[in-house]
């Protein structure tokens, strides 16, 4: 998975989180977070948006019959300013 950002001309200082949804018999949420990975909702990082482009950001083997969703978002306060997702879809093994 790489990220891209355009800042399009933001200079305030954004709360950047970044949360993996594993779907299968049980959801469960993984925040990437400054310090490392949690089960518990925190900031990836407090940081301007800056031009970042195919940055790599996350290379993860996916398990069969599962759904996944990869979620970053930044917040201004307690305001979602921006969003993205990726959904993948891994069947079962045959």
């Amino acid at each position: 998975m790489k990220l891209d950002i355009s800042p399009a001309g933001v200079t305030t200082p954004l709360d950047w989180y970044f949360a993996v949804v594993i779907q299968g018999p049980v959801v469960v949420v993984y925040w990437i977070t400054a310090g490392g990975v949690s089960l518990t909702p925190a900031p990836l990082a407090h940081a301007a948006p800056a031009l970042v482009s195919d940055a790599p950001l996350l290379f993860s083997p996916l398990n069969g019959n599962t759904q996944t969703r990869f979620v970053i978002f930044a917040t201004d306060g307690s305001s979602v300013f921006a969003f993205d997702h990726i959904t993948v879809i891994v069947p079962p093994s045959p």
